[in-house]
């Protein structure tokens, strides 16, 4: 019986997260790129589809994140530039040493781990789309 909780547990764990990580965001409306993530999950639900949909989600929210920082930066004055880009230096910084505390916290689960990765992604493009939106 022990056995069968130690693999049931990390999976609920791993869906509460997914439903807690790909929630709607603050304006109320589901980002496009957690709809493409959802659509992924529904298609092909399996531990191995989980992992493929975060690793696609995680691609995405990646190229979102790049995308939000140079439209933000280009939006700032030089001193403001300055501080943006040594924010987003810190925080990769910080990122690389989750994604490695991550990878031996979650060695045996791997798709709890995707799901941590993307989320990761998604948090910052969020908090970058944010600072944009006060300055539009």
């Amino acid at each position: 019986m022990k056995i069968v909780y130690k693999h049931i547990i990390p999976i609920v764990l791993l869906f509460v997260l997914h439903s807690f990580c790909h929630a709607q965001n603050i304006s109320g409306t589901e980002h496009q790129i957690d709809i493409e993530i959802n659509e992924c999950y529904d298609k092909n639900p399996s531990k191995l589809g989980i992992m493929e949909c975060e690793i696609m989600g995680y691609q995405k929210w990646k190229a979102e994140v790049d995308k939000v920082y140079n439209l933000l930066l280009s939006k700032l004055d030089n001193e403001s530039q300055l501080l943006l880009k040594e924010q987003q230096l810190a925080w990769e910084a910080l990122t690389k040493l989750q994604f490695e505390l991550n990878e031996k916290l979650y060695s045996n689960q791997v798709s709890l781990l995707a799901t941590i990765t993307t989320d990761l992604m998604r948090k910052r493009a969020m908090e970058l789309q944010s600072h944009l939106n006060v300055l539009q």
